[in-house]
């Protein structure tokens, strides 16, 4: 599950508004330099991280950093169980990280199964109020997630 909060949301400009100022397009400006710089960081890390176990978290810690999010996983299909689980973790508050990697729910519940299942990205603004969101695991993590953007990984091993 991934919260994200969009630093540029604001930044767009509409026709009809009047012309920007010259700091605030300086700082859109920084804002996308940054954006590439991380972008580039990336694709170097990817090129120096061979296994997986060192590429994953390395990428969900990006991902995170990317979207400005409070946190950021990945959550694999346990398919002998049929439950979804939490090995790799970015999260601001290490002891919600910690109760995160403990716990383990069933495929058939949240907005992660029904991205599974669908095979398609959803983006959630506001999880609370989705019909799909499971609630069970802001229950027994500590954290109240809010927005949420959720994508199938598909493995061919």
């Amino acid at each position: 599950m991934v919260e994200a909060r969009c630093p540029c949301k604001n930044s767009m400009v509409h026709p009809s508004s009047p012309t920007p100022s010259r700091s605030s397009l300086l700082s859109v400006m920084v804002s996308a330099r940054a954006t590439v710089a991380q972008l580039y960081d990336l694709g170097c890390a990817f090129a120096a991280r061979l296994e997986m176990d060192q590429l994953i978290p390395f990428v969900v810690a990006k991902c995170r950093e990317v979207l400005d999010a409070e946190g950021a996983s990945v959550l694999l299909l346990d398919q002998e169980r049929n439950e979804l689980y939490f090995p790799y973790i970015s999260e601001e508050n290490p002891e919600v990280a910690e109760r995160l990697a403990r716990l383990r729910f069933s495929a058939e519940l949240g907005i992660a199964a029904s991205a599974l299942k669908t095979c398609a990205t959803l983006r959630i603004e506001d999880a609370q109020t989705d019909p799909r969101f499971y609630h069970g695991i802001d229950l027994l993590s500590g954290l109240t997630t809010r927005n949420l953007l959720a994508a199938p990984l598909r493995s061919h091993q």
